[in-house]
């Protein structure tokens, strides 16, 4: 991850608008899933410094895995035990995981399939999985290159994805609707012209407030309607019927 990121990393997870409306929506996806209190370890790939383990703890013990060590802190471990390295069989903790999130982080494995494997192979007999990734092919910028994507997902490669691993996916869906409009224009002055650095900060207080009240509301009307398109993709998913 690129160490100017890295270094704002924090500050971007509490301040900006994408990163606020994000951990909104899925505190609101967990609430709706039938996950009681007290599951004991919880584990969050991609975890960076533990900042979403806040959200975790009502439901258990949150425990996180991270690849850039780059991104923990001496306050990320304080808030959960937090393992450096890649998510692979070299992660083997000697229990099971009832609720494993792994939130935009499949489009940076190098094995999708071993992934999906090893998460599996880490949830309990009823234990959830939820996922977000970016969405569409279609809509791939420059952002998608500097953050080393390796896949922008639609409902079909996921729901295939899920699938040769044995996952069940119990709910699909796309969010953050309103930037896909944004984000193809964007694509648009790309293929005009070279795209210039891109500058990773907070906007402006007011822009920052307005852009993630726009995502509030989009959030209470897709609550009752779904949205048939977004530049995110949420999945839930458990495992399915095949060997432990």
């Amino acid at each position: 991850m690129r160490e100017r990121y890295a270094s704002q990393y924090a500050a971007l997870y509490r301040g900006h608008w994408w990163w606020r409306a994000r951990e909104r929506f899925l505190r609101g996806v967990l609430r709706s899933l039938p996950l009681g209190t007290g599951l004991g370890p919880i584990l969050d790939v991609g975890c960076g410094d533990g900042l979403f383990f806040e959200a975790l703890e009502a439901w258990g013990a949150p425990e996180g895995v991270e690849a850039d060590g780059a991104l923990v802190t001496d306050a990320g471990r304080s808030r959960g035990p937090i393992h450096v390295g890649p998510f692979d069989e070299t992660f083997a903790p000697d229990h099971r995981y009832a609720l494993i999130t792994a939130l935009d982080v499949l489009e940076h494995a190098p094995d999708e399939a071993a992934f999906l494997a090893r998460a599996r192979a880490l949830l309990t007999g009823d234990g959830l999985l939820v996922l977000t990734v970016p969405a569409f092919p279609w809509l791939w910028t420059h952002h998608d290159d500097l953050n080393h994507h390796r896949i922008r997902y639609t409902k079909a490669t996921l729901r295939a994805a899920a699938a040769a691993a044995d996952l069940e996916l119990l709910r699909l869906e796309y969010f953050f609707g309103w930037t896909v409009p944004v984000k193809l224009l964007v694509r648009l002055k790309e293929a005009l012209a070279a795209p210039g650095a891109e500058e990773v900060s907070i906007p402006p207080a007011p822009v920052n407030g307005l852009l993630e009240a726009a995502c509030r509301a989009e959030q209470a009307v897709a609550r009752w309607t779904g949205l048939p398109a977004g530049s995110s993709l949420l999945a839930v998913l458990r495992r399915g019927g095949g060997a432990a």
